[in-house]
């Protein structure tokens, strides 16, 4: 940082507003060690920039790593209700009620998918992929057939967010069955299976963030957000790093890893 802009901050450090979003997937590696001020920690207990405010995200299992710390409030987000879900739903639809209630009938008849619903993202995963395979049938037809096995719903969901964020598929036409099927491209399948290993490397290592010689020839995936780049001490040089669009994703294909 640059030290003007870091003398500002100190002097009007009341303003300041710094956000670790995602301390969970904080690991102390020994670089980081070597770098205690990345640690929110230093910015709670006041030994830097003394009058910021210091908003934290985290999941439940690494509140261990926090408890130390006086937080003025902590709140816990419990996800979506039924009335939520049902909600969303609806406006994921884009206002089509035949065809919200469609999807919603789909996911309230299965308690599996209504109950994984609650996390957010899962909404946006099931709501994703019944509406694409809905967009080959006619919401309105007697006896419509919508995928209720869970890993059919994430396979779609995935192929969904791959063909729509690569350009080499943004122009081409797909069936219901180039949806619903294990097949894909051999180029596809080859990145795919990288994805996976990475993917499985990472759960089994407890890693979320890998660096740019372990997503090489992946860096372009659009199933990775690039992260900034790490400062090396030793060398003084930097690393690229990646991350998985969520974790959920990451889950995804590290249980595709064990089953291919």
């Amino acid at each position: 940082m640059d030290d003007k802009v870091w003398t500002h901050l100190q002097k009007n450090s009341d303003g300041v507003l710094i956000l670790f979003d995602g301390f969970d997937e904080f690991k102390r590696d020994e670089n980081i060690a070597e770098a205690p001020t990345s640690s929110p920690e230093w910015f709670v207990t006041k030994k830097l920039l003394e009058g910021a405010s210091v908003l934290t995200t985290t999941r439940s299992t690494a509140l261990s790593g926090l408890r130390h710390l006086s937080f003025v409030k902590a709140y816990e987000i419990l996800g979506f209700s039924s009335e939520q879900v049902e909600e969303y739903v609806y406006k994921f639809a884009g206002g089509g009620k035949k065809v919200g209630e469609t999807l919603l009938h789909r996911i309230s008849s299965n308690m599996n998918l209504l109950s994984l619903c609650y996390v957010p993202v899962n909404s946006l995963i099931m709501s994703t992929s019944l509406l694409q395979i809905l967009q080959f049938e006619s919401p309105a037809a007697a006896g419509v057939t919508l995928p209720f096995k869970l890993t059919t719903i994430y396979k779609i969901a995935v192929k969904v967010f791959y063909v729509k964020s690569t350009k080499d598929f943004c122009d081409k036409c797909f069936t219901r069955e180039d949806f619903e099927s294990d097949y894909l491209p051999p180029d596809v399948e080859k990145k795919f299976k990288n994805l996976a290993r990475v993917a499985f490397e990472g759960i089994k290592e407890g890693k979320l963030i890998h660096g740019g010689n372990e997503v090489r020839g992946m860096e372009d995936s659009p199933l990775f957000h690039r992260l900034p780049d790490r400062q090396t001490s030793a060398l003084q040089t930097s690393e690229r790093q990646f991350c998985f669009i969520h974790l959920t994703m990451q889950e995804f294909f590290a249980a595709r890893h064990l089953t291919t």
